[in-house]
């Protein structure tokens, strides 16, 4: 979409849909090339997440995957009662923020995730 305007109207509007079906926004990376040919942080993963919190989702910041989701994850943890008012939550989400394996990282996000779930703060899952 040549006109800027508009290009940034419909990522809003697919943003604001795609979120409207969503109970938990996962967070990882977020860059992307430049027209310089450089690599920049993604700032339509930053509309997205102030988009989720709008909709009071869940958001879960992959810190430790750099670029926009550390910049986020540092953003929820610098207000953690605000975005997790629940107890227990932590801990868990400080291990979002440290280097991992693949496998080690993806662990720790299912583990974050079956907590709520466990504790019934994702409504619709049992």
């Amino acid at each position: 979409i040549s006109d800027v305007a508009e290009r940034k109207r419909r990522w809003t509007t697919y943003r604001q849909d795609m979120l409207q079906h969503a109970g938990v926004v996962l967070f990882l990376f977020g860059n992307k090339g430049n027209p310089a040919g450089g690599v920049v942080p993604a700032d339509g993963m930053e509309e997205e997440f102030r988009i989720a919190v709008a909709k009071r989702l869940f958001v879960v910041p992959i810190g430790c995957t750099g670029s926009m989701a550390e910049t986020l994850y540092k953003k929820v943890l610098d207000a953690f009662d605000q975005y997790y008012p629940m107890s227990g939550y932590r801990r868990m989400f400080d291990t979002l923020g440290r280097p991992g394996t693949p496998n080690q990282v993806t662990k720790r996000v299912l583990d974050f995730l079956k907590k709520l779930r466990g504790d019934r703060a994702l409504p619709g899952l049992k």
